[in-house]
């Protein structure tokens, strides 16, 4: 639903897409509760998008499949959708410094201890999640396993960023940073920190990392003439993917020995069985 989202935003505006827009936001919602934030965020990306035309059809979509599912997650398990936004919201609020005096030392939060979302947690849990973006081991379930190998992952986020220097490529990347942005602080402020909660990246890193490829590309073409931008790309991604493998051996080879030699039933089956 993310990935079809970005491309909505990348698709002429329309009527149809105005109104398959406005089921998005809250779809991500549904899906899980984490992508909370990228509700907001999808919403003022696809406001920026059909403000000039098709606007009217967008916000009664919005209207529309938010309220159905606001009804329909009340009547079936007496959640009241606003509320929880406005509680979540008011918690994190009344936590800054301005509004709780008495709960700030020395311009420190103070952090409650049956609280799950709490400002305290952000500095810790960002940089945390930070480097998890960038190809560091960090917290995944009770394992701690890096997403994407860091070559991938850095150069994913420098893709994504020389991607905004691109006029036709600008809207497509400043999309995917605010998702990706947008979720790990909301995040952050989590008690517990995942890594499995920002998976969503990974494609996103993905296509940086193509992009950074095929600028690197143009540049090596320009510096060695004769030779064609599409060969420089292959022996490129032929050198990273051989340099991943052998730095990687170790790792494939546990896994595969951990697979064969024990029973690994994945644990989502297990909690169905039990």
């Amino acid at each position: 639903v993310m990935l079809y989202g970005v491309w909505v935003l990348l698709q002429p505006s329309s009527k149809k897409h105005a109104l398959i827009a406005g089921a998005i936001p809250i779809a991500l919602y549904g899906i899980k509760f984490a992508n909370a934030p990228l509700v907001l965020v999808f919403f003022t990306l696809y406001l920026i998008k059909f403000f000039k035309k098709f606007l009217a059809p967008f916000i009664v979509s919005a209207i529309c499949f938010t309220s159905l599912y606001a009804l329909g997650d009340y009547v079936i398990s007496g959640r009241n959708l606003v509320l929880t936004a406005w509680s979540i919201t008011f918690d994190l609020i009344k936590q800054l410094p301005i509004f709780s005096a008495s709960g700030a030392q020395n311009g420190a939060l103070v952090k409650a201890s049956t609280s799950w979302f709490s400002l305290s947690y952000l500095p810790q849990n960002f940089a945390m999640q930070w480097r998890g973006l960038h190809g560091y081991s960090e917290k995944f379930l009770w394992d701690r396993t890096p997403i994407l190998s860091h070559a991938l992952a850095v150069f994913g986020w420098i893709g994504l960023g020389w991607s905004l220097l691109y006029t036709k490529r600008r809207w497509f990347s400043l999309a995917m940073i605010s998702v990706i942005l947008a979720e790990t602080l909301f995040m952050s402020t989590f008690y517990s920190p995942d890594m499995r909660y920002l998976m969503f990246a990974i494609p996103f890193l993905l296509i940086g990392f193509g992009w950074a490829i095929e600028y690197v590309g143009e540049i090596l073409e320009k510096v060695f003439h004769g030779f064609s931008k599409e060969l420089l790309v292959k022996l490129l991604v032929i050198c990273i993917a051989v340099l991943y493998l052998f730095s990687n051996a170790l790792r494939l080879k546990s896994q595969i020995m951990v697979n064969l030699k024990y029973a690994e039933t994945p644990w989502w089956y297990l909690a169905v069985l039990d």
